[in-house]
């Protein structure tokens, strides 16, 4: 976007000489928007870099994650007075 605005500076304004004052306007116009995109492009830049250098800091700093439990089955008698019982239970 910044070349095209230069571009489009140059083609309104060539050169002193040959300016004319709607030329001249335009070329100021081109010049203050091709500023505003070079600095906007300059922020994304900069702002993506440092996401770049965030994401690389997590990732090699990064534990290796927790192994999950195996498959497990478990059991458990129940005697009472008056009854027997067994509990049979599973983590997956």
């Amino acid at each position: 976007m910044t070349l095209s605005r230069k571009s489009q500076q140059e083609r309104d304004c060539g050169s002193p000489a040959t300016c004319s004052a709607a030329g001249h306007a335009a070329a100021v116009t081109a010049h203050s928007a091709g500023i505003t995109d070079s600095l906007i492009s300059t922020v994304g830049f900069v702002a993506g870099g440092g996401l770049l250098v965030a994401g690389a800091l997590l990732f090699f700093t990064g534990h290796a994650p927790a192994e999950a439990p195996a498959a497990a089955v478990s059991f458990a008698p129940a005697v009472g007075p008056t009854a027997a019982s067994v509990t049979v239970g599973g983590a997956f």
